[in-house]
């Protein structure tokens, strides 16, 4: 695949499904099941391995971006990693496409070879000596669904605790029920996951059940060749605990060691940032919907209109009333390409002076949900809102690169 201005781009599809990765039903925040950013940096190690790269690997500057809702079936929204080599380290990018509309960037970093060398051991028995705080796993768990996210039994693999001042010390098993998918990998979504959740249990103990732990960011992630395998340690040290915003969210920032259960360490990241979101102020769609009283301006009724509209059955009502008042009216249907769309506006700010435009895109005929088109009868609110945006950013581009007369 080659993009314009692009090196040329390698595709590997990623198991992120219910269908091919059933295990990723347990991975559920805000009673949505969302592919945790675990199997992101999983999928870009395989397809360095993939790639030739190694034996030791370095990933930089990781950022998750878009949550996904992991999907029902592979063909109801594709997975994909595009990989784009570089003069040094390649860019590799988590992407996925529903069977219509617009795509989402879900992770992006930078992977490339790492020296070849040794990185240590996590001295198991000293850590669990010093830090003396035992903590109940069963417990921590249940403070942790208190926050929104609900772990399966595919996403219970920590073991053991033992917890000091910003610190702890993990024994992590991969499940059982998470070895259907990813079995080959370097470092399991499912393993890298529970160290993740290890970060809360070196966080003072009124952190826990109190804000939604979200993934974001990962400065540096080195790895050598050899699997965790199923049994191992994760170190955990907590860097920062700063504000992130003035709505009360933290930023977290920790570095992880993950070993065998020998000790022997299999990879070290170092910068990664948590983001904790106060309880009160998570959603379903982890935003806050509020709703403010619309006072109607003057109503304009001459110069010249430009509708847009999915369907006659919205556009109709408005260019009635428009002509009615004495306005010139166009309407441009769009449901389909939106090269005809880039062309009426163009024949618009070649012909005409400034115009008004109407946008009814996302206002929803009144249908019931058994009649609704096949291609929105499965479709959720966040793919919808999805698809508007990058519609409406289209559209604002096209606007910005028209010459209007004055």
């Amino acid at each position: 695949v080659r993009r314009p201005g692009h090196r040329a781009a390698r595709i590997y599809p990623i198991r992120g499904s219910r269908q091919d990765a059933g295990y990723l039903a347990d991975h559920v925040v805000e009673e949505e099941a969302l592919a945790p950013a675990a199997l992101w940096v999983s999928a870009m190690v395989e397809a360095a391995r993939r790639e030739g790269l190694g034996p030791h690997l370095v990933l930089r500057s990781l950022e998750v971006s878009e949550p996904l809702v992991v999907p029902e079936r592979p063909e109801h929204r594709q997975v994909q990693l595009e990989w784009t080599p570089q003069d040094a380290d390649s860019t590799v990018t988590v992407v996925s496409y529903p069977r219509d509309g617009d795509g989402a960037v879900h992770a992006r970093a930078a992977l490339g070879p790492a020296p070849d060398e040794e990185l240590g051991v996590v001295p198991v028995d000293e850590l669990r000596s010093r830090l003396r705080r035992a903590v109940d796993v069963a417990e921590f768990y249940r403070q942790v669904a208190g926050t929104g996210v609900a772990y399966g039994p595919s996403f219970r693999g920590l073991r053991e605790i033992h917890a000091g001042e910003g610190e702890a010390l993990a024994a992590v098993e991969l499940p059982e029920a998470a070895t259907v998918a990813h079995t080959e990998a370097l470092v399991h979504p499912a393993f890298l996951d529970a160290c993740l959740q290890a970060i809360g249990a070196a966080l003072p103990p009124g952190l826990v059940g109190s804000y939604l732990p979200l993934p974001v960011a990962l400065r540096q992630l080195r790895l050598t060749d050899v699997p965790t395998g199923r049994l191992g340690w994760c170190h955990v040290r907590i860097g920062a605990v700063t504000a992130a915003g003035a709505d009360g969210a933290l930023s977290v920032v920790a570095d992880l060691t993950g070993a065998a259960e020998s000790g022997a360490v299999r990879w070290r990241a170092v910068g990664v940032e948590i983001r904790l979101l106060p309880r009160d102020l998570a959603t379903p769609d982890l935003l806050t919907l509020t709703w403010s009283r619309y006072t109607p301006g003057p109503v304009a009724t001459a110069g010249r209109w430009l509708i847009l509209s999915d369907d006659d059955a919205t556009a109709n009502p408005l260019r009635d009333r428009l002509a009615d008042a004495g306005a010139a009216v166009t309407t441009s249907l769009t449901g389909g390409p939106d090269a005809p769309l880039a062309e009426s506006l163009a024949r618009l700010a070649s012909e005409h002076g400034p115009v008004g435009i109407l946008c009814t895109w996302g206002i929803e005929p009144d249908v019931a949900p058994e009649r609704a088109p096949a291609d929105q009868a499965d479709r959720t609110v966040p793919e919808r809102a999805l698809r508007l945006a990058g519609r409406l950013l289209r559209l604002l581009q096209t606007l910005a690169s028209l010459d209007w007369p004055a």
